[in-house]
């Protein structure tokens, strides 16, 4: 089949006529010599139309050119591949010594590589005569294949070139005045949609930029450079829409949900504009292709919904990402194969983001309308409370003038009455300063008084404790006599009555000296002065005397309970807090009851600065109605059918009082009795060094 190429009937005949057939190359490794050969010809299949379309496909693919000239007109013309983002092109015409003369062109070759610079593969034929040229074109590329074919001659070529690149200048030229202008809003307005716009319409131009072939042109020189960044670019695009979106169409606030999937759809297209530096660029592609169509429909959904809930400026969006998803569907189509007519689709896009564009940028200026109305509208109000301010503070103002007057009235009336109140203050003030000097004589005299009954009492308490001391002394001999004379004296010869009488001597005297012991005691307990208080480990001390008790613990089964920790502390007189111990676990044992086995129970706890010693046992208890005044008086007995003297609970009470503590007692009669000690607690909380571990 044979294509005349012209822009008009009247013009075919000058143009020469195009047979074209394609061989589909999947190994990739095809050279001009085998495509060439006789074994390939047969291969070769037919086109019917010159926008060849093969969508996404990894193929090389050759397509066989047979040209001839149908007038004189020209010699020279140029075989043009009008859609620029192809890798390699190549093409190949015979030469006379039966070789092959290669031209490339493409993303991937270098400018020193190419025969013609241009931004779209170019290629120049040379025909010399009326009959068919035949020609090799190799098509190679990772993206879409799309190999629209176009031939001209040299004048015609060359006003294409300059109409294009002038209608492309128009275009890049109106695109940056968009940035410049919304720009100058965002310093002027401090709106940040304004700013989001100017980055989405910079990459958006990026892109259509690489899709014309403007990058690799102008800019990129490396193919892996020009195919990973024109893939970050496109998602850069899709991010800055989004984020232009979310803040332009208030999306947080009129449908939370559509928020979070178009930030959700921004850090996806963020994360991939990285991610095209590193994944193929078939992946990128398809990816990005994916990302688009969602991110679109859902920028367009987010609209409509935000246009329904108030935002009257998002019907300008809504119109706009219209257009946009009509121009971005069709070339989508056409990528994917499924539309090949190439021609009504070339400026698609241009088309497409300068609706959108101007349609945004409508949207952005409704937006400054709606401003200006609410702060006119403020300002209105604002000046409608002004005023009604004014009226109010006048009203106020002549309120007050009158609340003045009669405030100073009453400010003058009370500073005379404070004068004369003040007159009163100042004679109280000189009545209390002569009483005050009176008293004070007074506190001088009081003070010199105590000071003299304290010396007064200490020097009696002083002679009172000599006293005691002498006649404890100046007793014990004279009772020692007596008993020792009792020891020696034979009382076989006395008659009844005596027997009696001597043996009462006897009971007397023994039960004074024991007295005059118990006195000697309680005196050398109560002169704290010849101990010092130190740091006791109580548990420590309970076991030595448990220890000094054992022989009788052990004869009696007695079962001990130590709930008492290894590093509490108290500040006491050792040999005070042993006598204790050993007067309170005595009386446990001794006083236990015949229906159970002894148990006595340790437990303590801290109560600020205080260390409060339980001793708790199960014996016979203590009638606290009958006793309760009693228990810690001199020579009180409880229970009659056990030895004692009534002394032992005495001492304890004076002994705890002498370390400045205090005992309290807990009983009932036939369970137990519990004794509770308060004495002090040490001041450090240091674990003893014997307690630590070793990694301590």
């Amino acid at each position: 089949m044979h294509f005349g190429i012209g822009l008009a009937s009247s013009e075919a005949a000058d143009f020469p006529v195009l047979n074209v057939s394609i061989l589909r190359d999947n190994t990739h490794n095809l050279t001009i010599e085998q495509v060439s050969g006789s074994s390939f010809q047969r291969q070769f299949q037919q086109v019917s139309s010159l926008n060849l379309n093969f969508g996404l496909s990894p193929d090389t693919y050759w397509l066989k050119v047979s040209v001839r000239q149908t007038a004189n007109k020209s010699n020279s013309w140029y075989l043009e591949v009008d859609y620029p983002p192809l890798d390699t092109v190549e093409l190949y015409s015979p030469t006379p010594a039966g070789g092959w003369m290669v031209q490339k062109s493409g993303d991937k070759i270098l400018w020193d590589e190419q025969v013609i610079h241009y931004r779209k593969p170019l290629f120049h034929l040379e025909l010399a005569d009326a009959s068919w040229h035949t020609y090799y074109l190799k098509v190679n590329t990772q993206g879409t294949v799309q190999i629209p074919l176009r031939l001209q001659a040299t004048g015609k070529m060359i006003t294409e070139i300059v109409r294009a690149e002038f209608v492309e200048g128009l275009f890049y030229g109106a695109m940056m005045l968009m940035v410049l202008y919304n720009l100058f809003l965002f310093f002027s307005l401090k709106e940040k949609s304004y700013l989001y716009y100017c980055f989405f319409i910079l990459s958006n131009t990026i892109v259509l930029a690489g899709l014309q072939g403007q990058l690799s042109y102008y800019i990129f020189q490396q193919s892996w450079w020009y195919d990973r960044a024109f893939m970050s670019v496109f998602s850069a695009t899709v991010f800055w829409a989004l984020i232009f979106a979310i803040s332009f169409l208030q999306i947080r606030n009129l449908a939370p949900k559509l928020f979070l999937a178009l930030s959700a759809l921004a850090v996806i297209n963020g994360v991939a504009c990285l991610l095209a530096y590193i994944l193929p660029y078939q992946v990128s592609a398809n990816g990005v292709a994916v990302l688009v169509a969602i991110a679109s429909l859902t920028a367009w959904w987010s609209g409509v919904v935000a246009w329904r809930r108030g935002n009257t400026s998002a019907r300008f969006f809504v119109l706009a990402w219209t257009c946009y998803l009509i121009s971005t569907t069709l070339i989508s189509l056409r990528n994917f194969g499924l539309i090949t007519d190439y021609v009504h689709l070339e400026n698609m896009m241009q088309i497409g983001s300068v609706l959108e564009a101007l349609l945004l940028s409508l949207a952005l200026a409704d937006r400054i309308n709606i401003y200006r109305a609410e702060k006119i509208k403020a300002q209105q109000e604002a000046l409608q409370a002004s005023l009604e301010n004014e009226q109010l503070v006048r009203e106020q103002n002549q309120m007050l003038e009158v609340r003045i007057k009669e405030r100073t009235q009453e400010i003058s009336d009370q500073n005379e009455e404070l004068l004369s109140q003040q007159e009163i203050i100042e004679e109280l003030n000189r009545q209390l300063i002569l009483y005050s000097e009176d008293l004070e004589e007074e506190v001088i005299k009081r003070t010199a008084e105590v000071t003299k009954t304290n010396k007064r009492l200490v020097q009696q308490n002083s002679r009172l404790e000599r006293f005691a001391y002498i006649v404890s002394h100046n007793l014990r001999g004279p009772i020692a006599q007596i008993l020792g004379v009792i020891g020696i004296l034979d009382n076989n010869n006395l008659t009844s009555h005596n027997q009696k009488c001597f043996t009462h001597l006897g009971q007397s005297s023994q039960r004074l000296d024991m007295v005059i012991k118990d006195l000697n005691q309680t005196l050398v307990y109560r002169n704290i002065a010849n101990y010092q208080f130190e740091p006791v480990l109580v548990k420590e001390a309970v076991e030595k005397v448990l220890e000094k008790m054992q022989s009788v613990i052990l004869e009696e089964k007695v079962q001990i309970h130590n709930h008492l920790h290894d590093h509490d502390k108290v500040q006491v007189i050792k040999p005070y807090l042993l006598s204790i111990l050993d007067h309170l676990i005595s009386n446990a044992i001794k006083y236990r009851s015949e229906e159970r086995p002894v148990e006595i129970h340790f437990t303590s706890r801290k109560q600020g600065n205080q260390f409060i010693l339980t001793i708790a046992d199960n014996g016979l208890g203590i009638d606290l109605e009958k006793y309760q005044d009693k228990i810690f008086s001199l020579y009180q007995r409880f229970h009659l059918h056990q030895e004692g003297r009534g002394v032992g609970l005495y001492m304890v009470k004076t002994q705890v009082e002498a370390m400045e503590g205090q005992v309290e007692v807990n009983s009932i009669v036939g369970q137990g009795t519990a004794f509770r000690l308060y004495l002090k607690a040490c001041v450090s909380s240091a674990v003893p060094a014997y307690l630590k571990s070793p990694s301590a």
